[in-house]
């Protein structure tokens, strides 16, 4: 019982404290005493607190460790259907050559994935093997995949090679092969 009676006390004194305080407790309040260089001062100080937050909001996809790690996520994205983790792991000059030899870009792409014209249904990679030269990787491997391409079902094994490059500390894909294994 005794809690109650605090808590109400409580309350009473903070309703009482708000109805006479000095400061401002209404909008025209705010606007009486607010005078424009305040509101731009607030203006750059709620700017200059909440940008940084929200570029690396933007930027929560993880990076690569290594080549192996960046081509694993490659394929987490195209799993994903993530055209804009695909975009910060790619480099500006990837190529990806499918199946029949046809080569196309890292726009390309892109526009795929994001358009649902390459629709990844289940992808597993095993048999990774990576060989490291510096700051190039090629990681082979076996994608075990099921996936539509324009409406063309795929199911299947494929054996991949992925081409990593670390440029200015970050790891990027440059090139991709894919090829159906038997």
């Amino acid at each position: 019982m005794e809690n109650r009676r605090e808590s109400s006390h409580t309350r009473r004194d903070f309703h009482y404290l708000l109805k006479h305080s000095a400061a401002p407790t209404t909008p025209d309040h705010f606007k009486q005493h607010l005078t424009t260089p305040d509101m731009k001062l607030l203006l750059t100080i709620l700017i200059l607190t909440f940008a940084p937050l929200a570029a690396s909001a933007q930027n929560n996809a993880p990076q690569p460790v290594d080549g192996t790690d960046c081509s694993e996520l490659f394929f987490k994205a195209l799993l994903d259907e993530d055209a804009a983790a695909i975009s910060n792991l790619i480099s500006n000059d990837f190529t990806v050559t499918s199946f029949n030899g046809q080569t196309i870009d890292g726009r390309a792409l892109q526009q795929a994935i994001g358009q649902g014209y390459i629709v990844i249904d289940s992808g597993m990679l095993t048999g990774t093997r990576t060989r490291t030269y510096g700051d190039v990787a090629v990681v082979q491997g076996f994608w075990n995949v099921s996936a539509r391409i324009q409406n063309n079902g795929f199911n299947g094994n494929v054996a991949y090679t992925t081409i990593c490059v670390r440029s200015g500390g970050k790891w990027k894909v440059t090139a991709v092969q894919l090829t159906p294994a038997q």
